[in-house]
């Protein structure tokens, strides 16, 4: 999987899937009409996945359609138990290799949604302070576009609902990770 930008279709389908099934009704960070038409898309515009034809834009689709996958990953019933692991991961670090935080010169809401896809894979995971740390660059770049402030009545409904539920979600994320940093610093606290 590792040489690829994306699993082959049936595979990708079933992990989307599995991703839209459980994690996607606790944190609704993408708009899956949206997303889907995406992701549709991307196989339809493609025979061969060539790293060097794709534009920013579609490097950013690349990247949130892997860590998706690898969200779906950890929890696919279609997958052995003993691959879920390897992977995931495997997804995670092609989202990371695609875009990294320390390449971005900007940011957007699309890399947003990308650092909290992010810290829900990264929640299941043992690199607690690897989810701390991306959940922390979230968190700056949910301020920096001002969603932590009512979106103006000039954006369109869609967009101001999607501000909302992204916002809403990054502060839930960030008391929900906080505890499980804390009780996992306090479980080495208690080893030592």
């Amino acid at each position: 999987m590792d040489a690829l930008l994306i699993p082959e279709k049936n595979l990708a389908d079933s992990l989307i899937s599995t991703y839209w099934r459980y994690s996607h009704p606790v944190f609704p960070v993408l708009h899956r009409p949206s997303f889907m038409k995406k992701y549709e898309n991307l196989w339809k515009s493609t025979e061969s996945f060539s790293l060097s034809k794709y534009t920013g834009n579609d490097i950013l689709l690349l990247a949130m359609i892997n860590v998706a996958l690898a969200i779906g990953c950890q929890r696919s019933e279609h997958c052995p138990a003993n691959w879920r692991k390897r992977d995931a991961e495997s997804l995670y670090r092609r989202s990371v290799r695609l875009i990294s935080a320390e390449t971005l010169d900007s940011y957007s809401f699309e890399v947003l949604q990308l650092f909290l896809l992010r810290v829900i894979y990264l929640q299941y995971t043992p690199f607690a302070s690897r989810c701390w740390s991306t959940l922390g660059i979230a968190q700056r770049v949910a301020y920096g576009l001002g969603l932590h402030r009512e979106a103006p009545e000039s954006m369109g409904q869609l967009e101001r609902e999607m501000r909302r539920r992204v916002w809403h979600i990054s502060v839930i994320m960030d008391r929900q990770v906080l505890a499980c940093v804390c009780a996992h610093c306090l479980v080495i606290d208690m080893r030592e």
